[in-house]
């Protein structure tokens, strides 16, 4: 503004872009009298004549060609040096002038200086490491901005890709989309952060924000995101991923095999830090030098649930240790006897001396008990082959002794950022119904005033056979939710509570974490699930994160509305509780109604711990699930569990009773107009 003061200026020339980032004003004030305005913008409002410079000599065709359509109404023109691009730098098509990488894997978390996901992290050092490889060998020097619209991911990213700072053919700089404005690299690499299931996008939403970002890269721009997320809104990023997906630019990360076994490697690090928290804190507590632990290799087999009384970080010293182990294969010895000298495989050696081998037929429960703690089905109804299996194979125990008294026990102040594994941490609660102080405020301030969702069961074979349910049912057999959707079980209030308070699903979704009464932490892989809960194990497909346009319009012209109606019903009963939505089918419910009448198949179980997750993250956390997890809580003491607490609050688990509107039959010739009646298509 200074110079403009200046006397015998004639001409004044401003260079901008107003499609760009203006200064930030943190002032709501300040942002509504327009501070941030620029000089260039606010003279253009006045409407003194603007001349666009429309050709553009930076980006590949491929790049520039959403920027241009969205934000400068098709007028750029691309250089004749930009056509003239051919740098390849890795393989595949999904490295390309221009991509939108698909990362179902990741999550979101919030910690205090904002928004990050891990996961895209991990892709994108993976990525770098790749083309720093790619450009030794081709012996080509190359810039690449890793850049995203969070700090606290622009600190992530810079402490995955620091060892390439001192590359001789990679420049990597790191950086936020509102720091980079203005420049300009060879590659970008943008890092959107958002996972989430209700489509916000945060910073994201402000299109000169996402301008900026789009338009930094000269010879590629891969975007990674969540494509759902990006697609489930209002923003450009819906158009941007549509776009993509249009031109054959949009990929799944697990597409790429390095990639995938990168996320795969990502998740294994974090299973084993369980594992060496445990032997840490063992060793520690000068326990016996053969004990078998929670996390040791020994006669523990992935589809097993392991129950563990967890020792609090202070045990006292020489704690004693007693480990009790199960064979399937003792099945036929007479109780509490064994064999004489009969050897344990490589994968089950423990060292007898410290070892107190002992069968535990209280655990071992009758078929009369199988069939009653699994669930009430149809009459008629057979224990399956996956029951059977279950009961073949039996959870190892272990529980550990001399504990120290937790009102004695120093606080902690654990790490807490969403998506972290509490359990890696050192026990800080000073109720031994948790494992760490978060868990005690979790149930304190939100789960000890919440209510389970209204969960109902199907009786199939007493439901009339209305010509709709019985492709209904056969969809849903077919499907795998059959079973599911008939499981009775009546539910411990308190229990489902401390559930809610504590579960952890792990970040591969293939084992569960949580406690159930006091010092007992259990965790149950995906598969012990899936035979517990009567859902195939062979259906691998991840379920749709939402429906198409065309997936929409094929659900709603197959089937007509009290169709659709009532197959919405079943699933807001069962696997899809909902309140207050009046019936509506959308979000979830919509894509189970579809796999159903598809006939589409998915997994089942990762659907439930995903649902479970999102929930756990929404602000309105409810308690869903409580007859399954009640369940599973069962199984994984082979019996039925009582809670130590007592009481008399048990939910019960109640019939669906469900009704379809149907045009009665006139009786006569003369009869003039049907009438519409309820019929139940389930006995009372």
């Amino acid at each position: 503004m200074i110079p403009l003061t200046t006397s015998g200026i004639k001409n004044v020339v401003l260079i901008g872009d107003d499609k760009q980032l203006q200064s930030l004003v943190k002032s709501p004030t300040a942002k509504e009298e327009k501070f941030g305005r620029s000089l260039f913008e606010r003279l253009y409002e006045l409407g003194f004549p603007k001349h666009t410079l429309n050709i553009q000599y930076r980006m590949h065709p491929s790049i520039s060609k959403f920027p241009n359509e969205r934000f400068y109404d098709r007028i750029l023109i691309d250089g004749p040096n930009v056509k003239d691009y051919n740098n390849t730098y890795l393989d595949g098509h999904m490295y390309g002038p221009y991509s939108f990488i698909h990362i179902e894997d990741g999550f979101e978390e919030n910690i205090n200086q904002g928004s990050r996901n891990i996961v895209e992290a991990v892709v994108a050092a993976n990525i770098v490491g790749r083309l720093s490889k790619a450009c030794t060998k081709q012996k080509k020097k190359t810039s690449v901005g890793i850049i995203s619209p969070y700090a606290a991911q622009v600190n992530l990213l810079e402490q995955k890709v620091q060892r390439y700072e001192n590359h001789c053919f990679l420049s990597v700089k790191v950086c936020t989309v509102d720091s980079c404005q203005g420049g300009e690299k060879d590659i970008i690499i943008l890092s959107t952060v958002r996972h989430n299931h209700d489509g916000n996008v945060g910073f994201l939403y402000c299109d000169k924000r996402t301008n900026v970002a789009l338009t930094r890269a000269k010879n590629c721009l891969w975007i990674l995101g969540h494509e759902p997320t990006l697609r489930n809104n209002n923003s450009t990023w819906s158009y941007l991923v549509k776009d993509a997906a249009g031109r054959d630019c949009l990929f799944n990360a697990r597409d790429d095999n390095f990639l995938a076994r990168t996320m795969d490697e990502f998740r294994g690090m974090q299973n084993s830090q369980v594992t060496d928290n445990v032997l840490r804190q063992n060793n520690e507590c000068h326990c016996a030098p053969n004990a078998q632990l929670p996390g040791d290799n020994c006669a523990i087999r992935p589809d097993e649930a392991q129950v563990v009384e967890p020792a609090h970080a202070e045990q006292v010293e020489g704690a004693a240790e007693k480990t009790w182990q199960v064979n399937s294969r003792k099945r036929d010895q007479p109780a509490g006897q064994f064999a004489r000298g009969e050897q344990l495989t490589d994968e089950e050696v423990v060292e007898s001396a410290h070892v107190e081998q002992v069968h535990l037929s209280q655990f071992s429960p009758s078929p009369s008990r199988k069939r009653a703690c699994l669930s009430q089905f149809a009459s008629g109804a057979q224990l399956t082959d996956e029951v059977a299996a279950l009961d073949e194979d039996p959870p190892v125990i272990v529980r550990l002794e001399g504990l120290s008294q937790l009102a004695e026990a120093v606080a902690r102040t654990p790490v807490l950022d969403e998506g972290v594994n509490l359990y890696e941490q050192a026990r800080s609660a000073r109720d031994e119904r948790f494992w760490s102080c978060v868990h005690m405020d979790l149930y304190n301030n939100i789960f000890n005033n919440k209510k389970c969702t209204d969960h109902k069961w199907i009786n199939w074979t007493r439901t009339r056979r209305h010509p709709a349910m019985q492709h209904i049912e056969e969809a849903c057999r077919d499907v795998g939710l059959h079973g599911l959707m008939a499981i009775k079980q009546v539910w411990h209030v308190e229990t489902i509570k401390q559930f809610y308070s504590t579960f952890y699903v792990d970040p591969s979704r293939t084992s569960l974490t949580w406690m159930t009464g006091t010092n007992k932490k259990i965790t149950v892989s995906k598969k012990f699930c899936q035979k517990v809960l009567h859902v195939p194990s062979e259906h691998t497909d991840k379920i749709l994160d939402s429906l198409t346009e065309t997936q929409k319009e094929w659900l709603t012209s197959r089937t007509n509305n009290e169709y659709l109606k009532l197959v919405n019903l079943i699933i807001r009963m069962t696997i899809d509780p909902k309140i207050g939505d009046g019936g509506k089918i959308y979000g979830l419910s919509a894509v189970l109604a579809y796999h159903i009448l598809s006939r589409k198949r998915f997994d089942i179980i990762d659907m439930m711990f995903k649902q479970m997750e999102k929930n756990f993250r929404h602000s309105k956390k409810t308690m869903i699930y409580a007859p399954y997890i009640m369940l599973l809580i069962n199984h994984a003491f082979e019996d039925k569990f009582v809670p130590e607490s007592g009481g008399k609050e048990y939910s019960k688990h109640k019939k669906h009773n469900m009704e379809l509107k149907l045009p009665k039959e006139p009786k006569g010739p003369r009869a003039s107009k049907s009438k519409v009646i309820r019929v139940p298509l389930m006995n009372p």
